[in-house]
């Protein structure tokens, strides 16, 4: 799982509050949840390996045909008017918070290379000394926003879901709107099997920002893990209306499109998916995706028997 975070500008850089490109959250992005694969119909006329090689896969818990959450495409702003340098803060108050801040994002770019290379011991570490400077952040301006938010991005990434649940709620405390704590909150909730309070918060996250994609396409992620097709398709199609070329939400469209056995749609938006990029690992997953159902739905006839001699 990895993750996308920006720096504060310097303080030189704030007045009455910070710039809208000051601060960033964490963005979480590509997390694969599996749903439940149903394998390709086949007649009794044709001998289809690829359908019994997925049988295998399923029963055996490789196969992972469902729906990926969180497009990493653009970080989304925060809600930075929720979160203004206060007045009765002095300049080195600023420049206190702002470098505990920085050094917790610096820290936790090194906990996601970590993370990236397997080493869960040493991501574990640095991410827990990455909450201690937000923390420092926050003890100089308790509603810094970012930093709270932060905290919760920090404890998903360490699979800690309660205690993330409760910085999201916290950060929310201090700004009802903040559309990375939404997102954040609402993504454990899913990753939590919390399903129901997953889709009252993305409801929430989209009625605020209705045209912002990665939303729309998460949502339709949270309601296809949920086995509502018809809502999940439409959540999807909304997402490609504010963004044609979204590639996550191609490749979701393609594996509703097999949840449902409508497997020749299903094609048609994994070549989509292939299209906006070949060479990322969504783009590379429709390449496969699009070889195993070509394979099971060609027929492969029987050897015709040999001729017998007189």
């Amino acid at each position: 799982m990895s993750l996308r975070l920006h720096y504060v500008y310097p303080v030189s850089n704030f007045q009455n509050k910070i710039r809208s490109q000051a601060v960033s959250s964490l963005f979480v992005c590509l997390l694969v949840l599996p749903l439940f694969f149903t394998t390709l119909a086949y007649s009794e006329e044709t001998v289809p390996k690829p359908i019994e090689t997925l049988q295998q896969q399923q029963q055996e818990g490789e196969t992972q045909v469902g729906p990926v959450f969180l497009g990493d495409e653009k970080a989304v702003q925060p809600d930075v008017e929720a979160a203004p340098i206060g007045p009765d803060l002095s300049l080195a108050d600023k420049e206190k918070m702002l470098e505990s801040y920085n050094r917790g994002v610096e820290l936790f770019k090194v906990a996601q290379t970590q993370g990236t290379r397997g080493d869960k011991r040493a991501q574990e570490r640095i991410l827990k000394e990455a909450i201690k400077h937000f923390e420092q952040a926050l003890a100089v301006n308790t509603n810094f926003v970012e930093a709270q938010s932060n905290i919760g991005f920090s404890y998903l990434t360490l699979k800690k879901h309660k205690q993330a649940i409760e910085a999201f709620k916290t950060a929310l405390e201090i700004s009802p709107k903040h559309l990375n704590s939404l997102n954040g909150l609402a993504t454990t909730y899913t990753l939590d099997d919390q399903i129901p309070l997953a889709l009252e918060t993305f409801q929430t996250l989209t009625t605020l920002a209705p045209a912002e994609p990665d939303f729309l396409f998460n949502m339709g992620a949270v309601l296809q893990k949920a086995g509502r097709y018809v809502d999940a398709e439409k959540a999807y199609l909304d997402a490609l209306k504010a963004k044609p070329e979204h590639q996550r939400t191609l490749f979701n469209l393609g594996t509703l499109k097999e949840n449902q056995n409508r497997y020749e749609e299903a094609l048609v938006y994994y070549e989509k998916a292939k299209g906006a990029d070949i060479g990322n690992p969504i783009g590379l997953e429709a390449i496969k995706r699009i070889s195993l159902i070509q394979q099971a739905l060609t027929p492969v006839q029987n050897p015709p028997e040999p001729e017998k001699k007189n």
